[in-house]
This record gives C-alpha cells, structure tokens and sequence, in this order.
C-alpha cells in the first residue's frame, strides 16, 4: 500500500449544467473515471458537483469545503 493521500478526491470534474448535454455529460464523466481507474490499476475518486453549486454561489469557498479532508498520519 502507498503513502497516505492528503486529498479526497484525485479528479475534480468541472462542466456546464444543462439539460441538453445532461446525459452526454454523464457518460463523458463515467468513461473518464472508467479510464483512469484502468490507467492507474485503482478505483479513481472523482468530484462531480450535481446540484449544490448555483449561478451567484460563492463556489471557492463551496469547492473547498466539499473536497477538504483531515490529514491523517
């Protein structure tokens, strides 16, 4: 097993939310984890921001909050 991982997620998946690419969006999303599970011979983490990030949000501050993980030594 390798070092402890001082992040939760290794991918973070950024896109336009609308309802027309909705469905394309999802599949690109789920080929690529696909592929880089593969790649790296592991299960890939992977952040996708489904409904909490709104036009106007403060999203730094959100982003931050969702992938911060406590260091564990």
């Amino acid at each position: 097993m390798g070092e402890p991982l001082d992040y939760s997620f290794d991918v973070f998946f950024s896109y336009k939310r609308h309802e027309l690419t909705a469905e394309w969006t999802r599949r690109v999303q789920e080929h690529l984890k696909l592929w880089l599970s593969e790649e790296m011979q592991r299960a890939i983490t992977m952040f996708v921001d489904v409904e909490t990030l709104e036009i106007g949000s403060r999203w730094p501050d959100k982003l931050q909050a969702a992938i911060k993980v406590p260091v564990a030594w």
